[in-house]
């Protein structure tokens, strides 16, 4: 009979906390940075760690504390500067009674009473260590006062006084603490190093080790060894002789690769009803319809990632045969359609997760995929347009009636610029003959352009490739440069446009509106228009032969 009580266990996460420096997983840079500090004796007074959840902000503050306070000399400390673990500090420290290292919860400590008696406390010298350690977690959560409390003692602290801050929203810290403060960031541990950190702690505890399961832990664990702990633990009791994949796969509800590649492949080929058949086959095993969704959106990344980036796709954890399948699937695929499923799986997303029954918003995700994966794309909707249909054997497909896959074509061979036939200029407009015929020019290209010249410009004088003018008062103020540069391309010959102080004449829009008030001083002496407007009094003259009668810029 065992005589360990129940209340005696201690969760994989807590037994295997990292001891060293050496122990840390995935944080190679923070060590090599750490240790420098530490053995050259340049320790910062302040330094924050921030980071997702479960990636070693508080293990690794305390380990620092630790490292500060050994008493062993250098030289008998490993090349990491960690603890020795044997001298009295190091002693005192393992066993959670020492007084010279203090560890507060900002969470529940957020008043500035509580900075005060932090700060009161820290003017006395330790009683046996080298240094006093603050050790602050969760520091974002400490009230503003109690942050403008701590600013002074933060700056210019006691030289036996260190500080170490743990965050997981650096955001919210003020900046007035970051500025006093070395940071270090601790990055997400990639799936790999994960899953091999998992093996090692399975051996140790004497459990076979199922590289697939390890596999399926380690990337439902998104970075954080403590999440992956705690799923490897959920899973040791529901597999208690030895992970089963199979068994964590249902503990995690998700689907197995294969299936999902199935699914993702009948949603190409445009089969919407074996689609929906494998996805009921799915939920009834358990799997949630978002984690399908979730699953799908994560193959359409790694197929792309092996059509566009393979040796990225490489550092992927999968099984040898999901790999070969997968590259046979992303050969069949162009990356325009896998960039369409993308968009249509993340929209789908998350219209599903504000529905109101999640399965049926899944299924109509799957439908729609599965039909527009029939359409063509863009690319080739251009060329299927620039074909002569006189030319081509192919029938014209009916509209929306599913197609069969296109082939990929071969790239084509690349030609060196120097090597390519250089296009043929465009031919230049003629050359204006008087400077109604340049104004008709520019509003023909350019109607903004040519708005501007027909009421701003009041012409001096005027010839083949050159304009004097005197602007009107609402000239742009580089219109002369914007003129010549667009009637040098439009031409194709040289351009001399140049701004005089001399008065011009009117511009053409005050002549034409000249010119038009005549013409309406006609009509009214007219007797046909005079009786017209006397029958109807409400009657007006609008226009002569179409052209408005009011022409001035903005009426």
């Amino acid at each position: 009979m065992s005589d360990q009580t129940p209340s005696s266990y201690c969760v994989l996460a807590r037994k295997y906390r990292p001891q060293t420096f050496e122990d840390l997983v995935g944080q190679e840079g923070l060590v090599r940075v750490l240790s420098h500090a530490l053995s050259h004796n340049r320790f910062p007074h302040a330094l924050i760690l921030t980071g997702t959840r479960g990636v070693g902000k508080t293990t690794t503050a305390r380990l620092v504390a630790r490292a500060l306070n050994c008493l062993s000399p250098q030289t008998e400390r490993s090349a990491f500067m960690s603890a020795c673990g044997t001298c009295p500090a190091c002693v005192s420290s393992r066993q959670e009674r020492d007084l010279d290292v203090i560890e507060m919860d900002a969470a529940s400590h957020t008043g500035v009473d509580d900075v005060r008696e932090l700060i009161e406390a820290g003017r006395y010298k330790p009683l046996q260590a080298t240094y006093k350690v603050y050790i602050i977690d969760e520091v974002h959560m400490l009230s503003k006062s109690a942050f403008n409390a701590l600013l002074k003692t933060l700056e210019e602290p006691p030289a036996h006084l260190k500080f170490i801050f743990a965050t997981t929203e650096i955001h919210k810290v003020p900046e007035t603490i970051l500025s006093r403060c070395m940071r270090f960031d601790l990055r997400r541990i990639n799936e790999s190093t994960l899953a091999a950190h998992f093996a090692t702690i399975l051996e140790k505890e004497k459990i076979a080790v199922d590289p697939d399961a390890l596999q399926l832990i380690a990337r439902a664990a998104d970075g954080s060894a403590r999440d992956g702990l705690s799923l490897l633990d959920q899973a040791l009791h529901v597999c208690p002789q030895g992970l089963n994949v199979d068994a964590v796969r249902r503990m995690l509800h998700l689907a197995d690769r294969t299936q999902m590649m199935a699914l993702f492949q009948l949603l190409v080929a445009g089969q919407p009803a074996d689609a929906l058949t494998l996805f009921q086959e799915l939920f009834a095993s358990g799997v949630a319809p978002l984690e399908i969704l979730s699953e799908l959106l994560s193959l359409t990344h790694w197929l792309s990632l092996l059509k566009s980036a393979p040796a990225l796709a490489e550092k992927t954890l999968c099984r040898e045969e999901e790999r070969t399948q997968g590259i046979a699937l992303s050969s069949s695929l162009s990356v325009p359609i896998l960039a369409r499923f993308w968009q249509i799986l993340l929209k789908g997303y998350q219209e599903a997760k504000s529905a109101p029954q999640t399965q049926h918003a899944c299924e109509m995700v799957l439908i729609r995929l599965a039909h527009v994966a029939a359409l063509p794309t863009p690319a080739e909707l251009i060329d299927s347009l620039q074909q002569d249909p006189l030319q081509s054997d192919m029938p014209t497909p009916a509209l929306g009636a599913p197609k069969a896959p296109l082939p990929q074509a071969a790239p084509p061979e690349f030609i060196p610029p120097s090597l390519k036939e250089a296009a043929p200029a465009p031919a230049g407009a003629p050359m204006p003959e008087s400077f109604e015929d340049l104004v008709s020019l520019v509003t023909s290209k350019d109607i903004a352009l040519g708005e501007h010249v027909r009421c701003d410009v009041r012409p001096i004088s005027y010839e083949k490739g050159r304009l004097f003018f005197n602007p009107g008062p609402n000239a742009p103020r580089l219109l002369a440069s914007k003129l010549r540069a667009n009637l040098e391309e439009w031409t194709g010959a040289p351009w001399q446009i140049e701004i005089k102080d001399e008065n011009g004449t009117a511009s053409l829009a005050q002549i034409q509106e000249e010119n038009r008030e005549r013409l309406l001083e006609k009509a009214l002496d007219d007797p046909l228009v005079k009786a017209t407007l006397d029958t109807f009094p409400l009657a007006r003259i609008d226009s002569f032969d179409g052209a408005p009668i009011m022409m001035k810029k903005g009426a």
